[in-house]
């Protein structure tokens, strides 16, 4: 039986897919008699390609998507039996139904991480949260989902080769994938290189751009710590001996979740863009979406000092996922062989629940809670009537997660769907006490009963918690819900105009014009 391997092997798409194939048809040769393999690549491999396969000690054919037609016409006039594996953005849908038609004994998989429809014999997809994303999605119901992350392809033999005297224990490593990834590598280390403090850290570089970037101008107390390596064939050992990992959102975010490592995610495409749902699953919270790649050189090197600063505390939290394993492969073939994965997709849609008082989950600077925290800060409804109305920056938002332990923060969740944030603090102002809080949602409209049910229970409870503190709320003057509410709590205007005393209490909320300053005398008692 042939085994028939289609692969994206591009500098934009990396090794990942490569990796994967070889990982994966390595399995099968254990389990099936597998006599010929024939790949079909995006374009010309490089020679790390070739090494890899050449590991096989089987006869090999190399091909490319160009000559996919042809090919297939050759494999139905000899009748050939084979599996085929698509690891591949490139391949289309009807390529995979033709590949179905040749004879009944093929079997065609497919590796997707997005849900796109698929004619394939077998669907394979190791995100943690796979089984929601296909539930309602148009499915081939005649296909074989393998779905979650016991599903993961990689290196099951890393453990031994990391029992080797290597010196691998490293500060931060760097590794964006196998592609080259210079500028975005350059931006990373020159923002490190800025920092005082972060010199001294050592530094494993891996990338196909290393000897370039190796030849750039660094500081000499910079660049006597780092390393710079371009073949690197298992990135295991270096990702379990570092103390900081910075990587691309693709298969190595997996493999630093089964480290429990403190990790960074940057997403270097749009192909990579990934839910702060998924990052939860894994437990990797700090991530730099595609569309902050800029904000690396000016900000990323102050978080790194950040995290290092709070270390101690970081990796005593959980990090990683339990879930994640390195056995995918074999429990694929196993799959495959004894045919008897089941996945059930029924769906039944949730009953309206009666209105409800909301749930409270209390936010201790849990690492959990902080990506959901600024997306609902930075929800379109919410900014609009917010004192700073501009989008805030990933990295900006975890530097300052970090500064503060004391300040809580609660979260109200209605139906699991329904969110609201409301958070209050104390300020002391030349002997004064203040308080200054707000609330935002996903759902602004939906969202203002429950709000207003919220402040009040607030209220109610900073009169204990907060003696003798004067709270002073600022809001837009067109959030004319907001400004009844407040008045309808007891609020008084006390001034319409920007005060210079208020303004060390509200900062940067003080450059809007348009505001209205509320005092509520919260409780007052001579202590």
């Amino acid at each position: 039986m042939k085994f028939i391997a289609l692969i994206d092997n591009s500098l934009k798409s990396g090794f990942g897919h490569v990796k994967r194939s070889y990982l994966l048809i390595n399995s099968f040769i254990q389990k099936y008699n597998i006599d010929e393999i024939i790949l079909f690549f995006e374009e010309s491999p490089h020679d790390d390609t070739i090494n890899l396969f050449n590991q096989f000690n089987l006869p090999k054919k190399i091909s490319y998507y160009d000559q996919l037609d042809f090919q297939l016409t050759q494999f139905k006039k000899n009748d050939i039996e084979f599996f085929a594996l698509i690891d591949s953005y490139k391949i289309s849908d009807d390529l995979v139904k033709s590949l179905k038609d040749f004879s009944y004994l093929n079997k065609v998989l497919r590796i997707l991480d997005k849900p796109t429809y698929s004619s394939a014999d077998y669907i394979i997809d190791y995100n943690p949260l796979a089984l929601n994303k296909w539930r309602n999605y148009n499915v081939n119901k005649s296909a074989k989902y393998l779905l979650g992350s016991k599903f993961f392809i990689s290196d099951i033999n890393f453990k031994e080769k990391t029992k080797e005297n290597l010196n691998l224990n490293s500060d931060i490593l760097i590794c964006l994938g196998y592609s080259e990834q210079f500028k975005i590598i350059k931006d990373c280390l020159t923002s490190i290189e800025n920092i005082n403090g972060l010199n001294n850290k050592k530094i494993y570089v891996i990338s196909k751009s290393s000897e370039k970037l190796k030849n750039l101008k660094w500081k000499k107390s910079f660049q006597r710590n780092i390393i710079f390596k371009t073949n690197v064939p298992n990135l295991l050992p270096y990702i379990e001996k570092t103390k900081l990992f910075i990587t691309s959102s693709s298969t190595q975010m997996y493999e630093a979740s089964y480290f429990s490592k403190p990790t960074i995610c940057i997403e270097l495409n749009k192909n990579q863009s990934n839910s702060s749902e998924l990052y939860n699953e894994l437990g990797l919270w700090f991530y730099i979406p595609n569309n902050e790649l800029t904000s690396l050189k000016s900000s990323l090197g102050y978080f790194v000092k950040k995290i290092f600063s709070k270390y101690k505390r970081i990796v005593s939290y959980k990090w990683g996922s339990k879930n994640i394993n390195f056995s995918g492969q074999e429990e694929i073939v196993r799959n495959i062989k004894s045919s008897s994965l089941n996945n059930d997709f029924s769906y039944k849609s949730k009953e309206k629940n009666e209105f409800n008082y909301p749930k409270i989950d209390t936010i201790k600077r849990d690492f959990k809670y902080m990506n959901e925290y600024l997306n609902l800060r930075n929800f379109h409804s919410t900014r609009k009537i917010m004192g700073n109305t501009k989008i805030i920056k990933r990295l900006e938002h975890y530097t300052w997660w970090l500064k503060k332990t004391s300040r809580e923060s609660k979260l109200f969740v209605r139906n699991n769907q329904q969110k609201i944030v409301i958070w209050e603090e104390s300020k002391k102002i030349d002997d004064e006490y203040f308080l200054i809080g707000g609330w935002f949602g996903s759902k602004y409209k939906r969202s203002f009963w429950d709000a207003y049910a919220l402040v009040k229970k607030q209220l109610e409870e900073c009169k204990l918690k907060y003696p003798n503190h004067t709270w002073l709320a600022i809001i837009h003057t067109d959030n004319k819900h907001v400004l009844k509410m407040n008045l309808n709590l007891g609020f008084e205007i006390i001034d319409t105009k920007i005060n210079e005393r208020y303004g060390k209490i509200f900062k940067k909320a003080f450059k809007i014009n348009d505001i209205s300053i509320f005092n509520k005398l919260i409780y007052k008692n001579s202590l």
